[in-house]
């Protein structure tokens, strides 16, 4: 777990129905969560992306 107050989730579309889609957007709104626009990924990892990698990885080899 990071020690940020952030949580993050992954949807996989493609395999959504549109009852998912709607229960989801349900979900959202019940438990108040935050709207923000997407944006495209940024494919660049930066030294601190890096860094918090190498971290998980070196726990998780444990």
């Amino acid at each position: 777990m990071l020690p940020f107050n952030t949580v993050t989730f992954c949807y996989h579309p493609n395999t959504m129905t549109g009852n998912d889609f709607q229960d989801l957007e349900k979900f959202f709104k019940n438990h108040q969560f935050k709207e923000f626009p997407l944006q495209k990924a940024n494919n660049h990892e930066s030294i601190y992306d890096k860094f918090l990698m190498l971290i998980y990885y070196m726990m998780h080899r444990m």
